[in-house]
């Protein structure tokens, strides 16, 4: 009842037959596939992990080629496995680091092994039209990887670790059911993907998120789910809206959104006696930059802000100050140069 076949077997280079039928042998090692002379391989009443299912009913000679076309890549670096009825992945593929491309296409594979981090040569990966619902985070670690094939699956977002894919140029991808990112991240461009999903890797370990000259014409929906954020950068885009939901980021202690085209500060408006603002929100707030926007009017809503230190409105359309920014009990600094403002409220003079 063996469990195993040790890898010095490929050294039996003259051998013709190999008989190790019924036992309980779950993979055969790398090195069977040198065996160039071997004719009459018999491997039935195994339990192979890994090997197509087509092959496998093709017989034990089918299996053997398929070996052996995993030591044949090694000149080839392509390794080819479409259209098998694959349903697992060979438990050596993590081994194949020579492979440049690597096509898994037409298969039935319902996940990507986390052993794809080991093949950091990969330049072309094709995953397309099997049943993969996720991908794994290790494929960042394919630092090469420079065109991805996901298409016909069931993937719905992707690893926010596919941004450290940095060389990546191609993205195949079903645009119907994707939802993260936001359609718009994608239409930005490769590149603009990349460097968005890096950004929102590192996000969750540094709780400060910069998406500083991306183009964005709107915050993401998943940014807007980021309510651990303390410090939000969103300088240079083309933002027109501050969203509601960012009033839910009561561990913000920074915003900025300085050179875009935000018209207002509605988020700050509601009823008191009401969700959001029935409890204290953006209660950290003590620094908000808003310069070089189109923002006619500061509502009188301002005062709800009660850490706020900073305050900048350089370059917008305001004609004027509602009294209420001089009740800004924590505010040192305000700036307001290039508006359109003629009188200073009487209420600044209560800030020290």
């Amino acid at each position: 009842r063996l469990t195993e076949l040790p890898f010095h077997i490929g050294r039996l280079t003259c051998l013709e037959e190999l008989d190790i039928t019924n036992n309980k042998i779950t993979a055969l090692p790398f090195e069977i596939g040198k065996l160039k002379n071997l004719k009459r391989p018999l491997f039935r009443g195994n339990n192979f992990q890994g090997v197509p299912a087509n092959l496998m009913r093709g017989g034990d000679e089918a299996v053997f080629a398929f070996w052996r076309a995993m030591v044949d890549s090694k000149k080839s670096r392509v390794f080819d496995i479409s259209n098998t009825g694959m349903v697992d992945l060979p438990n050596q593929l993590g081994s194949m680091t020579w492979l440049l491309e690597l096509n898994l296409a037409h298969n039935q594979l319902i996940r990507l092994s986390s052993e794809v981090a080991h093949l950091h040569s990969v330049r072309n990966l094709n995953l397309s039209h099997n049943r993969i619902g996720v991908l794994p985070p290790e494929i960042g670690r394919m630092c090469e990887l420079r065109s991805l094939d996901i298409r016909g699956n069931n993937i719905r977002s992707l690893p926010l670790e596919l941004g450290f894919c940095t060389v990546l140029r191609e993205l195949l991808y079903d645009q119907k059911i994707m939802t993260m990112p936001s359609k718009f991240i994608f239409d930005l461009g490769i590149t603009a993907l990349g460097v968005y999903l890096r950004r929102m890797h590192e996000a969750n370990e540094k709780s400060r998120l910069a998406l500083t000259g991306m183009g964005l014409i709107n915050i993401p929906r998943e940014v807007l789910s980021m309510n651990y954020l303390e410090d939000l950068a969103l300088d240079k885009n083309k933002i027109s809206d501050l969203e509601k939901d960012l009033v839910n980021f009561d561990s913000l202690t920074a915003l900025s959104c300085s050179m875009n085209a935000v018209q207002n500060l509605d988020l700050l408006l509601g009823d008191v006696r009401k969700p959001p603002w029935d409890k204290q929100r953006l209660s950290s707030l003590s620094s908000l930059k808003l310069r070089g926007n189109q923002i006619k009017v500061i509502p009188e809503e301002i005062t709800r802000l009660k850490a706020l230190r900073m305050l900048m409105l350089d370059g917008n359309l305001l004609e004027e100050l509602p009294d209420a920014v001089g009740h800004l009990a924590n505010l040192e600094l305000i700036t307001v140069a290039k508006n359109q403002i003629v009188t200073i409220p009487h209420s600044l003079s209560n800030l020290e």
